[in-house]
């Protein structure tokens, strides 16, 4: 279920979402500069007894000591299964802590609350939790549904442009991978006074796909266009770059890859790099296509030694190939 808020005070009509569950505890789990901004008041709004646990902001925190730290709250404040998890912030906070809800008692139950563009339109939904070990993204997780997703749109205005730009990513993965004029229409001006109507285009697709394939054996796999390079970039890039950004990149290079292989209809790439450069989004990087595949083994869409990549036959038409890993 999924909860978009603009109305009223912030967080306003959570308190109602919640009464459901009168008896349960709650952790609010933030990082270090959400808490600042809005642990008190998504506290002040669910008006019941809550606890709090911050950890470091930025991708190096999505990691089993993390989640460590989150399990040894739960123990702390003795949650139970009745018991519920809050996770406010963006998406590496939402997958940490679903990954310490899936896996705190065999599992407990979450909530979240994004507060960035990209795990408005991303992360937050679908129950896809994780954390990061040397090898590689994501690689350590587990299929874990939150009880909903809550979002107020105004957590908004305290975002860097950069982290705007991070959401954009993702956003134009939606436009390429279902050719919406109402998403297209957005770029390059992406806030107008219709922009709740943006990010409900973007969550139904993806809900779409998630309730016909929830454990990501089939059409949901089309969510992870541009990310099997995307994933890459950020590794190699010590995830100095972001996400959004990352999976940008990864769009462009693997949709030129597959036009110069013949798979793809020749001004795709086009389309989708102007969309990324109109954005202020970057469209290349150091590593070539081919380099940056050799370096995909561990890819969780990896089966053997075929790796199923997400292409487009053209806007709007994806579809799996598989490639051999040498």
């Amino acid at each position: 279920m999924y909860h978009l808020n603009s109305s009223g005070n912030i967080f306003s009509g959570l308190k109602e979402m919640l009464e459901p569950f009168s008896s349960a505890k709650f952790l609010i789990v933030a990082d270090t500069n959400v808490d600042k901004l809005y642990s008190d008041k998504l506290a002040a709004a669910i008006e019941k007894e809550t606890f709090k646990c911050v950890i470091p902001s930025g991708e190096k925190s999505k990691s089993v000591d993390t989640a460590v730290k989150i399990w040894s709250a739960l123990a702390k404040y003795e949650f139970t299964r009745d018991d519920i998890i809050i996770a406010l912030g963006g998406g590496v906070v939402g997958d940490i802590v679903g990954f310490a809800a899936a896996t705190y008692l065999r599992g407990i139950r979450y909530i979240n609350v994004p507060t960035t563009l990209l795990a408005m339109v991303d992360s937050s939904v679908g129950g896809k939790t994780g954390v990061d070990i040397p090898e590689g993204k994501n690689l350590v997780g587990a299929f874990h549904k939150p009880l909903f997703t809550f979002t107020d749109i105004r957590t908004l205005d305290t975002l860097p442009e950069s982290e705007i730009k991070n959401g954009i990513g993702e956003i134009i993965k939606y436009y390429a991978l279902t050719g919406s004029k109402l998403i297209h229409s957005y770029f390059p001006q992406i806030f107008t006074e219709r922009f709740s109507l943006l990010l409900q285009a973007c969550i139904s697709f993806k809900n779409e796909l998630i309730s016909e394939d929830f454990n990501d054996n089939g059409v949901r796999q089309f969510l992870n266009f541009g990310h099997t390079l995307g994933h890459v970039i950020e590794k190699h890039s010590d995830y100095q770059i972001p996400h959004g950004e990352a999976v940008a990149i990864g769009m462009c290079k693997i949709t030129k890859w597959a036009e110069e292989k013949g798979l793809t209809e020749k001004g795709t790439f086009e389309t989708i790099s102007d969309l990324c450069k109109d954005t202020g989004l970057a469209t290349d990087y150091e590593l070539s296509a081919d380099e940056l595949l050799k370096s995909a083994v561990h890819d969780k869409k990896r089966r053997g030694n075929i790796l199923n990549l997400v292409l487009l036959r053209k806007i709007g038409e994806p579809f799996l190939y598989e490639s051999k890993i040498s």
